[in-house]
């Protein structure tokens, strides 16, 4: 990420979903398919990218760069990430920024940054207290999250924080930073945090309330400290496409 991060040279190629996809997208899903193979010759991985031995039953699901419009764009709010799932239920999952060097890990019911034990906020809707609220939007979204932004910063007193990485964002609802984060995305690759936020404390789930997938596709996402989680489900319903 380091060596094409505001790099001239950096390949940028557009697939069939619309998305980017860089030199260093590719290089990084390949590297990890091989130190997989290396030291985890019976695991598979499952890619954004590329993947491979996908009906292990260890799978590591990777998301070499996730907010890489950001990323080509010189813009550092994007992140790896990774989780090892059994039988579809993430183990580990692990997060790293290099730009403020933050590696974030979660394990066994607990999330750390640096060593340091994290936990998602208490902070609920207040009329007069305003929370920060992550929205990762697209005009392909089931739901509008567009007027959705606009109705709680309207109705509920919230500001409405978008960095173009859903990851990046559930690293920072994990923290207690910001009190939720909805996405349009349904690749399970994308919501590699869900684990950070249950480790946490919080709750992960799709647009609808159900259980989130890593290791699949999913209606949406979203994620809370657990307070608000309920209120933006209701919100989202009222914005359905």
């Amino acid at each position: 990420m380091n060596k094409y991060f505001l790099n001239p040279n950096l390949k940028i190629q557009s697939k069939t979903d619309k998305t980017l996809v860089t030199i260093a997208d590719l290089k990084i899903n390949k590297l990890v398919i091989e130190q997989v193979q290396t030291y985890f010759p019976t695991h598979g991985v499952l890619g954004e990218e590329e993947s491979y031995n996908t009906d292990a039953e260890y799978l590591w699901v990777v998301d070499p760069i996730d907010g890489t419009s950001m990323y080509q764009a010189g813009i550092p709010t994007n992140v790896f990430a990774i989780a090892l799932c059994k039988s579809g239920s993430p183990v580990i999952s692990c997060v790293y920024s290099p730009y403020t060097k933050q590696l974030w890990l979660a394990e066994k019911g607990k999330s750390a940054c640096n060593g340091v034990q994290i936990a998602c906020s208490d902070k609920s809707f207040d009329p007069e207290k305003r929370i920060l609220i992550g929205v990762c939007s697209e005009k392909s979204s089931k739901y509008n999250l567009h007027k959705v932004s606009e109705y709680l910063c309207d109705n509920l007193n919230a500001n409405v924080v978008n960095l173009r990485s859903t990851i990046y964002m559930d690293m920072l609802v994990a923290s207690g930073d910001l009190a939720a984060n909805i996405a349009y995305t349904n690749h399970g690759y994308d919501c590699i945090g869900s684990h950070m936020i249950e480790s946490a404390g919080g709750i992960a789930t799709t647009i609808n309330g159900e259980n989130v997938n890593i290791c699949g596709d999913n209606n949406g996402y979203l994620s809370s400290n657990g307070v608000v989680h309920d209120e933006l489900l209701r919100v989202l319903k009222l914005f359905e496409n």
